[in-house]
């Protein structure tokens, strides 16, 4: 999946084309559509437990759409599943402990 997308090289393969638009998009940062419906044309929910995302769920502090983006990276972490931070590191960037 995504890590052969960061894989030095890899953007002239095509592989920045498979979410991006390079020559414009209404949609940040040039994705084909936007962040939620992109990644879910590929990841179905993988468990019972989904977060909520979307205009309608605000991320505390910065007041912006929760996306799947928020909590992961898919340009590629060091994480099994791409968080941003590792265990309760990543809830705490916006629940209270």
């Amino acid at each position: 999946g995504h890590t052969k997308m960061t894989v030095p090289g890899s953007a002239g393969k095509g592989a920045c084309t498979a979410c991006h638009l390079p020559h414009g998009s209404a949609n940040t940062p040039l994705l084909k559509q936007p962040s939620v419906g992109l990644c879910r044309a590929c990841h179905q929910p993988m468990s019972k437990f989904e977060h909520p995302v979307g205009e309608g769920v605000k991320a505390p502090g910065t007041g912006k759409p929760v996306v799947c983006s928020t909590c992961h990276n898919p340009h590629g972490t060091r994480s099994k599943h791409g968080e941003r931070k590792q265990g309760d590191g990543l809830c705490i960037t916006c629940h209270d402990k």
